[in-house]
């Protein structure tokens, strides 16, 4: 039984706005960014044999430790202690947050949309929320944290294509949440995904939380006393309380632990960014060069597949990127100037 859920999307999509109305639900807990979840390798029984592979098994710039000690109050090292002797990263969390399990838990974070694709096929069963947001919108919000335009378009690209593709690919299985809808009807979207999850009463306190789960409840509290750990009875209510969340524990900034930085507001309504949506194309694993332009009409429904146009070529872009965050992406989707 499925009753630890997952939020990923595009950054500044709008998914800080879900959680505060998602947490209204008596029956719910949603938690500050973990990076728990947004490591593959982290969703996965560790005793299986799984190829590891691009972004979706590791993601080479988060420090998932950093994470959780500013998002949890664990020690930066408990983490590390305490994975290895879980299972997965649900079991982990379910023990340390609410072991009796009196409440559905929900996890957001961006970086979670790179771990969706294994996730979904590992069971049919599994469920995901993923937000979006039109580019324009994004590549300013990030530009005023300091990313300069490239990354942001580099950012918003990465996390909405991978967005569009699990919407095509496990339509079932995810939940769009598209930051116009919310904005509009919030209520409404709110309650499809209570629905859409099963989210009904508490859920039973003797549920497993996978069908691998090798560990009890009694097993999973003697392993953390182990590790010299006990279970926070004060993080229900902390998590709660999420209204009191500042604005470096639910955003993005241009280095996975930094503090979020604003600069005064960026015009991009003109020719650099048309071009940039137009003529700049991402390398990708599975559809060779995607324009942004073409993954925001997916998104928008204008288009129902996500598809290269046949004859595109580009030309690399050669630029510098500022963090390691988006060279990693620059690495996976390479950036290119079309020639057409």
């Amino acid at each position: 039984m499925q009753d630890i859920f997952l939020i990923g999307g595009s950054p500044s999509s709008g998914s800080t706005l879900l959680v505060k109305l998602l947490n209204q639900n008596g029956n719910v807990i949603c938690l500050p960014e973990t990076g728990l979840f947004a490591h593959g390798c982290n969703l996965f029984n560790h005793s299986e044999d799984y190829v590891e592979d691009g972004l979706g098994w590791h993601l080479p710039w988060l420090l998932t430790g950093v994470k959780v000690a500013d998002a949890l109050g664990w020690r930066e090292d408990e983490y590390e202690e305490l994975i290895q002797h879980y299972p997965t990263a649900f079991e982990l969390l379910r023990s340390r947050i609410d072991p009796d399990r009196k409440y559905w838990l929900i996890e957001k974070a961006p970086e979670n949309i790179f771990a969706f694709e294994k996730y979904l096929a590992d069971s049919k069963s599994n469920r995901v929320i993923v937000t979006s947001r039109d580019a324009l919108s994004v590549v300013q919000s990030l530009m005023r944290r300091g990313f300069t335009l490239l990354e942001g378009m580099l950012t918003w690209f990465a996390h909405s294509y991978e967005t569009a593709r699990l919407i095509s690919n496990y339509p079932s299985q995810v939940y769009h949440c598209a930051y116009d809808q919310l904005a509009k009807s919030p209520g409404r979207i709110t309650a499809e995904i209570v629905q859409f999850l099963g989210i009904k009463d508490k859920p039973p306190g003797n549920a497993n939380l996978t069908g691998n789960n090798r560990f009890s409840d009694s097993a999973l509290h003697k392993s953390a006393d182990k590790q010299g750990s006990t279970v926070n009875q004060d993080s229900i209510e902390m998590f709660l309380e999420i209204s009191s969340w500042g604005l470096t524990d639910t955003s993005w900034s241009n280095s996975p632990d930094a503090a979020v930085r604003y600069f005064e507001p960026v015009n991009l309504i003109g020719l650099d960014f048309e071009l940039m949506m137009d003529r700049v194309a991402f390398n990708t694993p599975s559809h060779d060069f995607i324009r942004p332009i073409d993954v925001e009409a997916s998104l928008c429904g204008i288009s129902t597949k996500l598809v290269a146009e046949v004859g595109l070529h580009g030309e690399g872009i050669k630029a510098h990127f500022n963090s390691s965050y988006t060279r990693s992406l620059a690495e996976h989707y390479s950036p290119f100037f079309l020639r057409i």
